[in-house]
């Protein structure tokens, strides 16, 4: 994870990679996602995506983003993806 603050209060960016483990049925499969959190005189946006080509397993071909969603304090994650066909 990197990060940069400006000298500007609420003005700031991190970027950050994480691999995913995963299981469908009975097997292990992960995949990579990229984010970013750009704050902009306090106001803040997130991006998660899925990092192409990263997905193994039964996740092979898995395209997608994720959706960060903060309600009290508490986070919950929504995620977009598309797999192909068999």
């Amino acid at each position: 994870m990197l990060t940069f603050m400006t000298p500007v209060a609420g003005s700031a960016v991190y970027v950050a990679i994480e691999v995913v483990q995963a299981k469908l049925g009975e097997r292990p499969s992960s995949f990579a996602l990229f984010h970013v959190g750009l704050s902009e005189g306090g106001e803040q946006r997130l991006t998660y995506q899925v990092i192409p080509d990263s997905g193994t397993g039964e996740l092979t071909g898995l395209s997608g983003q994720l959706q960060l969603d903060n309600t009290e304090k508490v986070h919950h994650y929504t995620m977009m993806y598309t797999l192909p066909a068999l």
